[in-house]
């Protein structure tokens, strides 16, 4: 992994940057963006989730939360790989599914396109609890767990007084 001088210079200026753009760091150091790829593809390197992946990190700089993500100002960079593959891992891993507003919470991106087409893909499933679609892990069985989460099943209804035969409850209210 020996790096020439501008690609040493790539890395340096990204580590003391943190987050960088792609086109910034080419035009800083006067070389051209693949440079730039080349560079960081000897050392490592992560790629937004969110801006269109036109914002990258050294491997070694995110600190990733529980959800494997790390948000630098408002870029967010995930360890699972790029958007589709963050959205998948994020769905599969939530105890109960999640929603598009719950998703786009937490990559800070709109996701509505890409899950439609995770679906159509295969690679998510769905349900619709009223106006809202949650999404849930491709596999049946997880799927199934995770809907029961989000929906348990209704409690068995709670049996009233007894109210005498003939009668229906409105009339004994009224009497008493």
């Amino acid at each position: 992994m020996e790096l020439t001088g501008t690609e040493a210079q790539v890395v340096r200026r990204l580590r003391r940057e943190r987050v960088a753009q792609w086109s910034m760091l080419a035009g800083q150091l006067g070389c051209s963006t693949k440079t730039v790829q080349r560079a960081l593809a000897k050392v490592g390197y992560f790629c937004s989730i969110n801006y269109n992946a036109t914002f990258v990190t050294a491997r070694e700089t995110p600190r990733f939360d529980p959800h494997g993500l790390w948000t630098y100002q408002s870029v967010c960079f995930s360890e699972h790989g790029n958007l589709p593959q963050t959205l998948c891992q994020l769905v599969t891993q939530a105890p109960a599914g999640v929603t598009v507003e719950e998703l786009e919470q937490l990559v800070g991106t709109r996701v509505h396109n890409h899950v439609s087409r995770l679906i159509r893909e295969g690679q998510l499933g769905r349900f619709f609890q009223g106006r809202k679609v949650v999404y849930l892990a491709a596999d049946p069985r997880q799927r199934a767990a995770q809907q029961q989460v989000r929906c348990p099943l209704p409690l068995p209804p709670v049996p009233g007084p007894d109210v005498p035969a003939g009668l229906d409850a409105v009339t004994v209210i009224h009497v008493l």
